[in-house]
Order: structure tokens, then sequence, then C-alpha cells
């Protein structure tokens, strides 16, 4: 049986249909034909040229077998595609039996190239679609002798292989564990809340941490000098000698404490010898543990625990990039078969950074996991504030709730449930 693809922006179920069919043995597929644009001067539509290589190379890596032919397009008028299908499968000895999975693609593709075929092949023809609520082959006939299909969200894709499908590259390997170096500190962190709330640690970090250890535009101080200086104005010399007792004691749980504190539990000042570099390395993951990263280790804590027990792919500060565009990072991420969920982390009170985060949530696990994607973005809002934000975003977005969500200081650590909906 030679099967035929129809090859649009999102290779993704382009990818899964012919993993499947390719993969059972009962349809005995030789071939696989990648229809896809090609550039025109007088199309509106881009080239998927690269969307069809990418399918055709990962098959390639996953089966071994090189059986996929590409096959391009001209997107100029109905006529034009079908005349275009005829000339590029004239050169084609094509199978008795031929089966079209018209899932990816334009409207007008998926039209030309479905007529084409039942043209051609008429009774020997069959048809399908792959349908993204529920991952099942929708067939125009008893193609499967009646028999249930297996759900094709068993099929299974790595991080490195959803972001190849997309022509991205791993920049650095994601992490697979929490940062155990903060675990006392976070357990303190997580009585203060029990204790008084979450607004307490988020006062602590408003009202201490950011203006002692972060300059003016919202950056670490990763110099003695620019500190020393910082901490000589009077509003700071304050601050550095009223901490809360409840911030001392956080403080005092990190690791190597003397290097934030003195032995009077103020904050202690680098002295004149230590060089730029080690003022760096000891200072900033300690200032951006404090400055927000605590909340992140918080959830990064909550997704692996969740990933471990369902037996899930994850990670944690995937970064990523492709060719003439900029690196990008995710937070952390799941994968359950080939669907990926992307998670984004704030502690910002700002409605305008969050609703940029959420943004970027959206769109970057659209890039590495097409429509099929899904995305949360964890904030400490309250319950109205992020209610509202997850409908704005939803409207600019085109997502809807069964794709993204908004989490809030009420319920973050409730994120399973939130995983397991947008997964079911």
């Amino acid at each position: 049986m030679d099967l035929i693809l129809t090859v649009g922006t999102n290779p993704l179920p382009n990818f899964v249909v012919a993993y499947y069919f390719s993969e059972m043995e009962d349809f005995g597929v030789e071939r696989i034909f990648l229809v896809h644009s090609d550039t025109s001067t007088n199309s509106s539509h881009s080239s998927t040229r690269n969307q069809a290589e990418s399918v055709r190379d990962l098959l390639k890596e996953k089966t071994g077998r090189n059986i996929c032919t590409l096959v391009p397009i001209k997107e100029v008028s109905g006529e034009e595609i079908y005349e275009s299908l005829q000339h590029h499968f004239s050169e084609y000895d094509l199978r008795s039996s031929v089966h079209l999975n018209y899932t990816g693609g334009t409207k007008a593709m998926a039209v030309q190239v479905y007529s084409f075929v039942k043209d051609k092949f008429g009774e020997n023809a069959s048809f399908s679609y792959l349908d993204a609520r529920n991952h099942m082959l929708k067939c125009s006939r008893s193609f499967f002798n009646d028999k249930p299909v297996e759900s094709l969200s068993d099929i299974t894709l790595t991080i490195k292989e959803l972001l190849a499908l997309h022509g991205y590259s791993v920049v650095k390997k994601p992490d697979i564990t929490t940062d155990d170096r903060f675990r006392e500190s976070l357990a303190v962190i997580r009585e203060v809340i029990q204790e008084k709330g979450v607004k307490e640690i988020l006062d602590f970090q408003q009202n201490y941490i950011r203006n002692i250890y972060y300059d003016s535009k919202g950056d670490v101080i990763k110099k003695p000098s620019l500190f020393r200086k910082h901490m000589s104005y009077g509003s700071q010399k304050e601050l550095a000698e009223s901490l809360p007792e409840n911030l001392v004691k956080i403080m005092q749980t990190l690791p190597e404490p003397e290097i934030l504190l003195d032995s009077e539990g103020n904050i202690a000042l680098p002295d004149d010898h230590i060089k730029n570099k080690d003022f760096e390395s000891r200072v900033s993951k300690r200032a951006e543990f404090l400055g927000g990263f605590w909340f992140e280790q918080f959830i990064d804590k909550l997704v692996e625990d969740y990933a471990k027990k369902m037996k899930l792919q994850y990670g944690f500060n995937l970064k990523a990039k492709r060719t003439g565009l900029p690196d990008f990072e995710l937070d952390s991420f799941l994968i359950r078969g080939y669907h990926l969920l992307a998670i984004s982390v704030t502690t910002s009170p700002s409605k305008k950074l969050c609703k940029s985060k959420g943004f970027e949530v959206i769109h970057r696990s659209r890039q590495i996991g097409g429509d099929e994607s899904r995305s949360i973005l964890v904030t400490l809002m309250d319950k109205n504030s992020a209610r509202n934000l997850q409908d704005e975003l939803q409207i600019e977005s085109g997502s809807s709730t069964d794709t993204f969500v908004v989490l809030n200081r009420d319920n973050y650590e409730s994120i399973a449930s939130y995983i397991d909906y947008l997964f079911r």
C-alpha cells in the first residue's frame, strides 16, 4: 500500500500518522508520499518543504527505513494543484491500494489531493484524518475491518525528537532533577507560607531582596564594587539592618549563609579583595533564589513528583535554538506520548509581565509541540486577577480552557490536577 500525506505548517500529526502506518505490518506500507507546498511568487502560502523534510528525516531515524518521497506543489489555484499532482505522480507506478491522510495542509490542498486520489484509484482508494480531540483516525470506509483503531497518542516522542520535527535543536540538555541545594530554605519558606500566607514571602521578596540585591533594571548586582556602592545609600543601609526574623531564618538555611549575612544577622558586604567572578558565583544564585527562583523550585518539585508517579518524560530549564531565530527557554515541560505540556512560573505582581510570560509559554509550546501542545502559567496572583488574565490570554492567543490555564496563589499546589485535566 502507498500512503499519501498532505503536509502543513504543523508537521507533528503528519509524522504520527506516517509512523503509525509504517510500523503496522497489516498495512504493508512500502512508500510514503509527502505532498507539501512549494515556494511560489504567486502564492500567499509559504513553503512547507522544511516540515516535509523533518517528517522524512525523523521517520528514517526512528524506523531505519527511507521510504518517504517529497511531492512539491504550487498552491496557486485548485486546478493548478490538481495538474501538479498529475505531473508528479505520473513518474511513479503507484500501488493498486492507496491511502490518503489529509490532516495537514491547507483546505485547498486537502480538497485537490482528495479529488485526485479518488479520481485515479476509485474503490482502491481510502481516506482518513487524525482527530485532534481523541487522537483517533477517522476513516472514510471500513478500512480497519471494523476493528477499533488504537489511540495514536500512545506513539512516543522525546523532547529532542519534538524539537527536531519543528526545526529546533537542544542548546543545553534539560535538567531532570530539581536543585537540591535549597531544600532546607524551601522547607522554611513553606513553613512561613503555612503560618502567615504567601504574601509574607512576596513582601520579603519585593521590599527587601529586590531592593538589596537587584539594580534598578531588575537584574542581580554581580560586581562587588557596585554592590558596595548600592548598599552605601541610606535606604539600603536601613534595610540591611532591619531584616525580618523569618527572612533571616530563610537566609540562614542557604548554603554558606555567611556569604549573605554577617555574624549579627545583617547583610554582609564583600571585602575589597574579592574578584568579580567569585562574587557573582557566590552571591548571584542565592539572590536569584530569594528573588523568585524559590517559587520555580516549588513548582519543579511538584512537576517532578507527578512525572515520576505517572512515568512521563519531563525536564527543567530547556534551552533550544533554530537557525535565524533567537534561542528560547522553557521553565519546565512534560511529554505524554507525543503531546507536550510547557510550564512557565513567575512571582511577579505585574499583570503586564505575567501576560507577557503567558503569551510566551503558549507560543513556545506551539513552536515545538504543534497545535497538540498544552501550557500552564503559574503565578501568585489572586484568584480574580488570574482568572481575568486567563480570559484575556485565551481570547488574544486563540487558546481555550482545554489547552491553557493560569494558576494562582490559591491553587498552584494543585498543579497535578490541572496537568491531568490538560492531558486527559
